[in-house]
């Protein structure tokens, strides 16, 4: 840069990169060593470890608190209607579980051929738009009732937060996961019940609802 920090005693020039190399060649004494109040004294690298620290800290609080999350939290207009929990990169299968409808039912609905491909995302399809879909759905469920899935009990956005209470198919339901696929992630048996509370489902196996937290954000990470 035309710059000669290691000959200047101050730069001022604006070409200057804060390389460091002038305070790290700094004849004056503790150039590197950082102070508060004139009193304390650390080194650069005390600084520096300092930080790490920090950082690992809050990481730390915050996942033993369980405000830490790797994954995209439920929405709460999903929780009160299934539809707007169907999102483009969903295939056809996942849109039909997500609504409580057959693959059949929704490749009806959105006016598709019975061959179209279940396992590509609706926004690759061609002619779809997944918007549209979901207009198709709520007009669908509209004309029939009795078909509507109903509101799915709120769950909290972090599984951390997941209590015993739950069912599973209250789990799956609100996740948007399948319970079997949750049962098999967790360890549990397949024939476990569903519509009682995890603690009262895991008892007699001698297993705890932690596991099935740790399942579910586990299931989460690989749908994004």
């Amino acid at each position: 840069m035309g710059l000669a920090p290691l000959a200047a005693e101050k730069v001022t020039d604006a070409d200057c990169i804060a390389c460091g190399r002038c305070t790290e060649s700094c004849p004056v004494e503790k150039t590197l060593v950082f102070s508060f109040g004139g009193r304390k004294m650390l080194s650069a690298l005390a600084v520096g470890v300092m930080g790490v620290l920090l950082f690992f800290g809050a990481y730390g609080t915050a996942k033993l608190t369980g405000y830490w999350q790797t994954f995209a939290s439920t929405s709460v207009e999903a929780l009160k209607d299934p539809v707007e929990g169907v999102f483009g990169w969903m295939n056809i299968d996942q849109v039909a579980k997500q609504v409580k409808l057959s693959p059949e039912k929704v490749l009806e609905i959105a006016k598709l051929p019975a061959e179209t491909p279940r396992d590509v995302s609706i926004k690759k399809i061609e002619g779809v738009n997944d918007e549209i879909l979901k207009e198709d759905l709520t007009t669908y469920f509209a004309a029939n009732p009795a078909q509507a899935p109903a509101p799915v009990k709120d769950v909290p956005a972090n599984p951390d937060e997941l209590k015993g209470s739950f069912t599973l198919d209250e789990v799956a339901a609100g996740y948007g996961l399948d319970g079997a696929e949750i049962l098999k992630e967790a360890g549990w048996p397949a024939d476990t019940p569903r519509s009682i509370s995890l603690k009262e489902a895991g008892t007699p196996l001698g297993r705890e609802p932690s596991d099935i937290r740790t399942a579910v954000k586990e299931l989460l990470k690989r749908k994004q």
